[in-house]
């Protein structure tokens, strides 16, 4: 959060400053560009977690037609072996 102003030691803590606009520009742009970081890091993270999403889905994809394929070969042996 900004704080525009400041607290002056030598007054009484009631009685503030206004800080110059340049300060306040200054903290304004740092605080957005933290912001963006962050923004930028929670991105890369969210992708790379779709990503991992989607791999996993493609090897669970993949094993439930393994899974298919060897049921069906088991069955196919055991009606071969069962019919002899």
């Amino acid at each position: 959060m900004l704080d525009i102003y400041k607290s002056k030691s030598c007054l009484k803590p009631s009685i503030l400053e206004v800080k110059p606009i340049a300060l306040v520009n200054h903290e304004f742009s740092q605080r957005r560009q933290e912001i963006m970081g962050n923004l930028q890091t929670s991105l890369t993270e969210m992708e790379d977690d779709y990503n991992q999403i989607a791999q996993l889905t493609e090897t669970l994809h993949y094993d439930r037609q393994t899974k298919t394929r060897v049921k069906q070969k088991v069955d196919e042996l055991g009606t071969v072996h069962f019919n002899q």
